[in-house]
């Protein structure tokens, strides 16, 4: 019933909360970016063996922990760093990464989309987190393993 977007509210979600308040049915709808938390860290998640030795995988979070967050051009630091990193090592991006999201890292984003089957909308949420590969690491000294995955 709803296109689902990349981490913002559809206009379906608010037109069909508007028909409801409407039909004299109280409802108060909370638009799910706002349920959403920005992106303002980064989280080592650990994910097991691989080539007989533990890896992990560098993830945009909230606050340290949250890994659900949402990102748009104009952020910047750390958690922008983890999406260009994986634009580059996992999808063949040639951008720079510097840890600023802008033109470059959303058309990059917008490519990493459209290759998922995903809304090519070149912004950072919840569907583009569990759709886009992310690059794994060793964890004994954090190099690039070679291969990318989905979580």
């Amino acid at each position: 019933m709803f296109k689902k977007r990349a981490g913002r509210t559809t206009t379906a979600l608010m037109l069909s909360a508007l028909a409801v308040a409407g039909a004299g049915i109280t409802a108060t709808a909370t638009p799910a970016a706002a349920a959403t938390p920005t992106c303002n860290s980064n989280f080592k998640w650990a994910h097991g063996n691989y080539n007989g030795r533990n890896t992990f995988l560098w993830l945009p979070a909230y606050d340290g922990y949250a890994t659900y967050c949402n990102m748009s051009p104009g952020a910047s630091g750390v958690e922008v760093r983890m999406l260009q990193d994986a634009l580059v090592k996992c999808y063949g991006r040639n951008i720079t990464v510097d840890g600023e999201y802008g033109p470059a890292t959303k058309a990059a984003l917008e490519y990493a989309q459209r290759a998922e089957g995903i809304d090519d909308d070149g912004y950072y949420g919840r569907d583009t987190r569990e759709s886009i590969k992310w690059p794994r690491r060793y964890s004994s000294n954090s190099a690039y393993t070679g291969t990318c995955i989905r979580i």
